[in-house]
């Protein structure tokens, strides 16, 4: 009654036990890793594989919190970023149709006061004919610029 393997199992968990010793062996002769393990620190950890365990256990586990915490730092930036320049689109959408409005306006009233002062103003002030006395007697006529 006991049920059998199949040999397809079998030749899988070889295959996956074949892969994780190579992958272990990679790792031992890592230049690094050997530089570490010769070591003091490497030495201490060789003797004491609990707190080898721990240490690693302490290093996983904290990766998970600051992680977090840079997730949530990039995506701040983000949608910081994000807002502003939806912001500064909409600000500028908003305020370009006033600030021609107004520009429209200060030029037509630019206008207008260029035309009055150049159709009122200038009659009253017409050139004058300035006649002036030389030694020699002769009389010579000269116009003034508007004042």
């Amino acid at each position: 009654m006991a049920k059998e393997e199949p040999p397809s199992i079998s030749k899988d968990l070889q295959e996956l036990q074949r892969k994780l010793s190579l992958l272990i062996e990679s790792i031992q002769n890592n230049s690094e890793v050997v530089a570490l393990m010769k070591s003091p620190v490497g030495q201490y950890l060789d003797r004491h594989p609990f707190v080898a365990l721990t240490l690693l256990v302490f290093a996983a586990m904290s990766a998970v919190p600051v992680g977090f915490f840079l997730l949530l730092v990039v995506l701040t930036f983000l949608v910081a970023f994000v807002g502003v320049i939806l912001l500064e689109g909409i600000l500028l959408s908003c305020s370009s149709p006033w600030k021609m409005t107004h520009l429209g306006g200060q030029y037509l009233l630019d206008i207008c006061h260029s035309c009055r002062r150049f159709l009122f103003l200038s009659k009253s002030h017409q050139p004058r004919q300035l006649v002036r006395n030389m030694d020699s007697g002769v009389h010579i006529r000269i116009l003034s610029p508007p004042v």
